[in-house]
């Protein structure tokens, strides 16, 4: 006997909710022979998805289906080309279908033979409790729907959600299916609209009702990363995409949308900036309007993966040139794309940092929660290109009230190729310019040259107080000043998620050794696959080793197999990224990888061990224990602090030995009063107020030498 209704689970790297929607299913008050479930996995995670489905047992009216790649509406037309009943529903992987869900679809189509789709209610399930700041009319957005308490046969603009929605077979099959080249595919968009048009086709093409059934409810998990202004900037961003992309049939309406805009603009007290916006007085202005326009778009599109708290980060983002300077009768000469403007004179934000892209801008997430700091991009990068122009124009745009310049990179200065437009910046520049040294000289000249400069500038930050010893030592440079390293993903800290662990089959009991960075040479990699032979049967069971970062120098399949010869419970997160990125992995991802980490490898060798780390601030703000090296900077900070285990370097046996040890209740430093102590000088606030604090001091004190303003 052919099932009456088949149930479809279209899932995407989320096992840690799945479960309970499988559960939902298997209690149905219907009887078994009477409905099919079809789960449609297109998870790209094949080590996650092994592990959940290896430990997932499947009732006899239920069939796995994996496929890939990844696309949500991909996934919904396999679902429903192998379903064997004429009635097929959809559910959400995070969602909980009431216990009579089926029974009441299936009687809902009976006794509407002019349905030829239908919805339920989707009633949230809150992480906590719903924000306050959120806007009614656009629930929607979380995929919460209550047309109330009756069935009804909706009218052109109502439709209902894809978590909760069923069809007539025939009907999809009919109009076609799902849309493929719109809705989600991975995490990479928010694209949506596909269950919009779906239903509107079966409207218009199929010539069959859509309708509301008001006992079919589901319940629907609303993730907590989607309470927050960005997430929804982003969703917003993203439905304007979805709305004007091929196939979106009518999601756009002119003039519903200009409507929209001005009123909005008008309650926002922004006519006069979308006046000025839709009308350029010259090329000068276009071009900046351009540049907005991309950047902004981005940063909406791309919200959905940054907190909230990095917002602050933009607003006090400047560039190093005046717009006033930038007039149409110098339109020919070269200008750089990115022009970021400094505060104008009168501003109360006097110390200045400065810094190329992707350099060290992260620092300045600490930095700028004063507010006397300003940000100014600049343009070129100074390992690639002369920083001639760059630096000119970073002087131009100097005002008055500007009391110091700060280079969050200084190393890249010290080349024989940049040398000598930074020294004519600093002989130009009327106060007083500081740099952050971030590794020892490589070569001689650059040595001489930074020894040169300790003298010209208004001193030598460094962010390891071992680093600023060491420096002080082989080179003779007294002009340093030590300031704490603040975690470099401070603002995702809070953001990050539990379901990592649970996610990729790594149970409570197991302890995750995290290796995470950029994957080069001297970072102890070579150490660890080393020691993997050395590790015993129990620690096998007990450990689980994660890889995660940007390849530079390794073969990510040899480094797989060394785990598989060595029978090691691993994950591996890598790639070749991209050339301008140390991580492989987006902030978000990485955080909630270092979140799941119970202890984290920082095994720096040979030059690397000189070079203060920046992971090692985000382990300890996590409240994570370290393995490091005991001559480097790290291991150094690790000892002193007693914040975790120190071994010698390229020593695999102690290494293998040490994680042999490791077992659940006795890897934890956190509670150690010296650790705490670290944490909290650590912390973005404390960076903060010690690196201004050293500036306002040492120029209202005159402890730097002080220029005359020209």
């Amino acid at each position: 006997m052919l099932p009456k209704i088949t149930v479809a689970i279209c899932t995407y790297n989320r096992f840690f909710y799945l479960p309970l929607s499988l559960e939902s299913l298997f209690t149905q008050s219907v009887g078994t022979d009477e409905y099919e479930i079809l789960i449609v996995d297109n998870s790209d995670d094949k080590t996650a998805a092994d592990a959940f489905w290896a430990t997932t047992s499947l009732p006899s009216n239920c069939r796995l289906i994996r496929t890939s790649p990844p696309g949500l509406s991909r996934a919904r037309n396999i679902a429903y080309r192998e379903a064997k009943s004429p009635l097929i529903a959809y559910l959400d992987d995070d969602a909980i279908a009431a216990n009579n869900w089926l029974e009441t679809y299936i009687a809902y189509f009976s006794n509407n033979p002019k349905v030829g789709a239908a919805g339920g209610p989707v009633e949230p399930i809150w992480p906590n409790k719903k924000p306050d700041w959120l806007p009614h009319s656009f629930l929607g957005c979380l995929t919460i729907l209550d047309y109330g308490e009756n069935d009804k046969i909706l009218g052109e603009s109502g439709f209902c959600f894809g978590a909760n929605l069923a069809f007539r077979r025939e009907i999809l099959e009919k109009i076609g299916g799902f849309d493929e080249t719109i809705g989600r595919i991975g995490n990479a968009s928010l694209l949506s609209n596909e269950e919009i048009i779906v239903q509107r086709k079966v409207v218009e093409q199929a010539g069959f009702n859509k309708g509301y059934c008001a006992n079919a409810v589901v319940q629907h998990h609303v993730d907590a990363e989607r309470l927050s202004y960005n997430w929804f900037r982003s969703r917003m961003a993203w439905q304007a995409v979805s709305e004007i992309m091929p196939g979106a049939d009518g999601g756009y309406l002119p003039e519903w949308n200009h409507g929209m805009l001005a009123s909005s603009a008008e309650a926002l007290g922004l006519e006069n900036f979308l006046h000025r916006f839709m009308n350029p007085k010259d090329a000068t202005e276009f071009n900046q309007q351009l540049h907005f326009l991309r950047h902004f778009v981005g940063e909406m599109l791309n919200a959905k993966n940054v907190p909230d708290t990095v917002n602050q980060t933009i607003i006090s983002t400047r560039s190093n040139r005046p717009i006033e300077q930038i007039t149409s009768d110098k339109a020919s000469e070269v200008i750089p794309d990115e022009v970021i403007i400094l505060p104008k004179a009168g501003s109360p934000r006097p110390h200045i940092f400065a810094e190329f892209n992707p350099g060290h801008r992260y620092l300045f997430d600490a930095y700028g929660l004063s507010d006397k700091t300003h940000l100014t991009i600049l343009k070129d990068n100074p390992w690639t290109t002369s920083m001639r122009y760059s630096l000119d124009e970073l002087a131009k745009g100097l005002n008055s009230n500007n009391q110091s310049v700060t280079f969050l990179s200084l190393d890249p200065f010290l080349q024989l190729s940049q040398i000598s437009s930074f020294r004519k910046f600093i002989e130009k520049t009327d106060i007083p310019v500081f740099g952050i040294l971030h590794r020892l000289p490589v070569h001689a000249t650059e040595t001489q040259n930074l020894k040169s400069l300790a003298h010209d500038l208004g001193g030598i930050f460094v962010l390891s107080e071992p680093f600023k010893n060491l420096v002080a030592e082989t080179l003779g440079i007294k002009s340093l000043h030590y300031v704490p390293h603040h975690p470099t993903k401070f603002q995702f800290i809070n953001a990050a998620t539990n379901t990592f662990r649970n996610t990729h089959g790594i149970s409570d009991e197991q302890i995750l050794v995290s290796f995470v960075g950029e994957l080069r040479q001297h970072k102890g990699l070579e150490t660890l696959l080393s020691a993997l032979s050395d590790i015993d049967e129990a620690a096998k069971k007990r450990l689980v080793f994660l890889i995660a970062g940007k390849s530079s120098h390794y073969d990510i399949d040899q480094v797989e197999q060394r785990f598989i010869e060595a029978k090691c419970n691993y994950r591996i997160f890598s790639g070749k990224g991209t050339n301008d990125s140390y991580i492989y992995l987006n902030s978000k991802k990485f955080t909630d990888i270092l979140k799941a980490t119970d202890v984290g490898l920082l095994l720096y060798e040979d030059v690397q061990k000189h070079l203060t780390s920046g992971i090692l601030p985000d382990f300890i703000a996590l409240g994570k224990t370290v393995i490091t090296t005991a001559n480097s900077m790290a291991g150094q900070e690790i000892a002193t602090h007693k914040a975790g285990f120190v071994i010698p370097e390229r020593n695999p046996k102690m290494l293998a030995n040490l994680l042999n040890s490791l077992e659940r209740d006795n890897i934890s430093f956190e509670g150690r009063v010296s650790y705490q102590s670290l944490q909290a000088h650590i912390s973005p606030e404390n960076a903060c107020r010690e690196m201004v604090s050293f500036l306002d001091n040492a120029i209202g004190n005159n402890l730097v030498p002080q220029k005359g303003r020209k």
